[in-house]
């Protein structure tokens, strides 16, 4: 197979002993950089280190890589750990840094670690996992840092040069390898393209002017789908953003047959032997699975047993599920066959208000519509149920001007306990070190840089006065509480 000019490029910078920051369209090939180093590692008796942010990711990787290279893959996550001292191990990141704390000594014949979507250093819950990852790797190990683009690459480039010893290479991909077609939903109207979609925004202020009202004839969800079907845009990833939701619309969903007679009988064999491989607990959960899949369709979200999980996982990859209603967490870097991306809505929850998508993570999602070698392009449709979303709104998501990775860095009592235990007063220098004391830095914001050490040395001062920990070291609460990593 004929390399990409990015793939080239950050093979022969890893091969000469260089770190690599690759930024990459979704489904452009990045992975490929990451199995190519694993690959050698192996040959060369060292280990390799795969992390990643949602399980749905490590859990592909790891079937992926196990077929690949057998015995020398394990994985580690929350919910499941398998050959977890094999040369190759498949984590989540918040693994990899509790690792770093823990048990470092596990970690002297590492040779290299991947970080797939190196972005999630811009998530605030967790894009301090991310910072802390890659302040405390030790020196010596190769870092292969991958995302989608990323516009302010170089700067995160810059950041990581001042950690590690070795060189840092930033590669930028922008091409797509199936480019995408974006349109929108609208239950009154049908599909429709964009410029069709903001004539309709123009009626819809003139019509409120001038009330109309008459009722207008709404399609739903069946007719999308089985417009997607007779183009021949099917299997889907269907986005909704609430678990509830996925469950809801998977189970009200009726349309024509998806599956033929044959698909039928084989996705309920596949789904038996399945349920049997990893002894599914019997009950009316998965026999609702079992239904949904005989029709084609089925669910996927955070909030299913690590088992369902993985069977619809592994069905989905066979092209029998031709519609999946999923949350955002699917999109992850997951290598799954999807001719088309639907978005239930544009906007979502993010704890505190609903918001607009990010660009970035529209992109996110919508890249995994396309699958390279069997597409020449992927369809991206959003619903459009009402008009509250301003029409500049829709026109940014699709500009594609991603948004720059911003730090959310803020140590947690759990990794100044850490931190404590081994460096004292030396973790301040962490502090001092993170990308985001860099980026104020770098923007002339002294004073918000400095803030950052001023708040972890407020925090040492609650543990010290709670009696976690004296200017010896830690007492017996800080020694317990140091193991608990999470929320807090």
């Amino acid at each position: 197979m004929k390399l990409d000019r990015f793939q080239t490029e950050a093979i022969a910078a890893w091969e000469a002993q260089k770190s690599v920051l690759v930024a990459a369209p979704t489904g452009a090939g990045k992975t490929l950089i990451a199995e190519h180093a694993i690959e050698a590692c192996i040959r060369s008796g060292r280990e390799a280190i795969y992390t990643a942010p949602v399980k749905a990711l490590s859990n592909q990787k790891y079937r992926d890589f196990r077929e690949r290279f057998g015995e020398a893959v394990g994985i580690v996550t929350g919910d499941v750990s398998l050959n977890a001292s094999a040369p190759v191990r498949i984590m989540t990141t918040e693994i990899f840094r509790n690792s770093l704390f823990e048990e470092p000594e596990r970690l002297a014949r590492l040779d290299t670690v991947v970080f797939d979507e190196i972005h999630y250093l811009d998530d605030e819950e967790r894009g301090t996992v991310w910072e802390e990852s890659l302040l405390f790797c030790p020196q010596g190990v190769r870092l292969i840092c991958l995302s989608a683009t990323v516009p302010n690459l170089d700067e995160i480039a810059a950041w990581i040069r001042t950690l590690r010893a070795e060189p840092v290479e930033a590669i930028v991909e922008k091409k797509r390898p199936v480019p995408l077609h974006h349109g929108f939903f609208v239950p009154e109207r049908g599909l429709v393209e964009p410029k069709a979609l903001f004539d309709i925004y123009d009626q819809e202020a003139r019509r409120r002017r001038r009330p109309d009202h008459r009722k207008a004839r709404t399609l739903g969800l069946p007719w999308l789908i089985e417009t997607l079907r007779e183009r021949r845009q099917l299997p889907c990833l269907f986005f909704c953003f609430q678990r509830a939701g996925c469950e809801r619309k998977a189970a009200s969903t009726r349309v024509g047959e998806l599956l033929t007679k044959s698909e039928r009988e084989q996705v309920l064999r596949l789904f038996d032997e399945l349920a049997a491989r990893y002894r599914a607990p019997a009950g009316r959960r998965l026999q609702h699975l079992r239904a949904l899949a005989a029709n084609g369709i089925s669910f996927h979200h955070a909030g299913l047993l690590p088992v369902h999980k993985e069977i619809i996982e592994r069905l989905y990859t066979t092209g029998l599920i031709k519609v999946l209603f999923t949350t955002e967490t699917f999109a992850l870097g997951i290598n799954m066959p999807v001719a088309s991306v639907v978005f239930d809505a544009l906007e979502k929850f993010d704890g505190v208000d609903f918001g607009v998508l990010s660009t970035r993570d529209y992109y996110q999602m919508a890249g995994r519509a396309g699958r390279r070698g069997m597409d020449d392009e992927g369809f991206v449709y959003s619903r459009i149920p009402d008009f509250r979303i301003p029409k500049p709104e829709i026109q940014r998501l699709l500009s594609g001007r991603f948004e720059p990775i911003r730090s959310q860095f803020q140590m947690s009592y759990s990794t100044l306990l850490n931190l404590w235990g081994r460096h004292k007063e030396r973790l301040f220098d962490a502090c001092r070190r993170s990308l985001g004391h860099f980026q104020l830095a770098a923007r002339g914001r002294t004073h918000a840089a400095d803030g950052l050490v001023a708040a972890a040395s407020a925090r040492i001062e609650i543990l010290k006065r709670a009696a976690y920990l004296d200017d010896r070291g830690l007492l017996p609460r800080g020694l317990f509480a140091a193991r608990i990593h999470g929320f807090e």
